[in-house]
């Protein structure tokens, strides 16, 4: 069965890396603990090692493309396996996945503040509002990962929430 090798969190504040290099060739066999890559983070360039025994029978991402953590970027298995079944899960391809859940995370948003702005809610109520919910990045500013990190329902669910706050607030 093939198995997705993500973006792994490779420090506290990392939101995303940059695979800088590929160590590791499509069809080439690697042993857990093996380096397949470079991955420049917030802080610093790190190898990522694979966890699993087999074949690298796809790269999904391109050296110099940034990629969110958990987002996939190669698929192990056995010589000869498809890595269909775990592209699939990805969104096709595994790039496209990624960018098709960052596309909808930004339109969600974009439509509840335009809803909220309709109703007559000022943007600095709704941005104080959705940062005393969900937390926030540098400076108590709310982040898409504060906000719902790689779950998208995660952020629909603060951003409803913050909706009705601030209805509740205004009404």
């Amino acid at each position: 069965m093939a198995i997705a090798v993500e973006m792994p969190k490779m420090s506290d504040t990392m939101e995303e890396g940059v695979l800088v290099a590929w160590l590791a060739e499509e069809g080439a066999s690697v042993s857990a603990g093996d380096v397949i890559a470079q991955v420049e983070t917030d802080k610093a360039t790190m190898d990522l090692e694979v966890y699993d025994d087999g074949v690298l029978l796809k790269r999904v991402v391109g050296e110099g493309d940034s990629v969110p953590i958990g987002a996939l970027i190669a698929v192990l298995g056995k010589e000869g396996e498809s890595p269909d079944a775990v592209l699939s899960k990805y969104g096709g391809d595994g790039a496209a996945g990624s960018a098709d859940a960052a596309e909808g995370k930004a339109y969600l948003a974009a439509s509840v503040t335009d809803d909220l702005v309709a109703e007559g809610v000022q943007a600095g109520k709704l941005v104080g509002a959705l940062a005393k919910r969900v937390g926030g990045g540098g400076g108590g500013r709310p982040t898409l990962a504060t906000a719902g990190g790689k779950n998208p329902d995660g952020l629909a669910d603060a951003l409803a929430a913050v909706a009705d706050e601030v209805r509740s607030a205004l009404g």
